[in-house]
């Protein structure tokens, strides 16, 4: 088991959250800083806009990223995966969201300080 520490990107449950999170996820994911509001916002409808054609492909289908979805387990308190897609495209640096429930998502970056499981 892996340990990985994991902070959430505080992404507004707006009717976009998942596409906003994997939005600010990709920016993560090439190091770029944080999107802005406004651009979060404009990446999501895009990203949102290309679902019919292919959700996995993103920035003008340059690159196929992966996508793994957490959800923090009740009883521990550790993230568990509980969703992996885009893994045959290659497994590292994936962009990594929470899923609350109650259809909410979080974007999450990870950090080097390791506090949590990743199972």
């Amino acid at each position: 088991m892996e340990k990985v520490k994991q902070e959430e990107g505080g992404i507004p449950g707006d009717g976009r959250c998942l596409f906003r999170s994997v939005a600010y996820g990709a920016c993560m994911r090439v190091g770029h800083s944080s999107p802005s509001e406004s651009r979060q916002k404009e990446q999501a409808d895009e990203l949102r806009e290309r679902v019919r054609d292919a959700f996995l492909f993103f920035e003008h289908q340059k690159h196929v990223m992966p996508i793994t979805v957490y959800m923090r387990d009740n009883s521990s308190g550790n993230l568990k995966i509980i969703a992996e897609y885009g893994q045959e495209y290659g497994k590292e640096n994936p962009i990594c969201v929470l899923y609350h429930g109650y259809g909410h998502y979080d974007a999450l970056e990870n950090t080097s300080d390791s506090s949590l499981f990743r199972t």
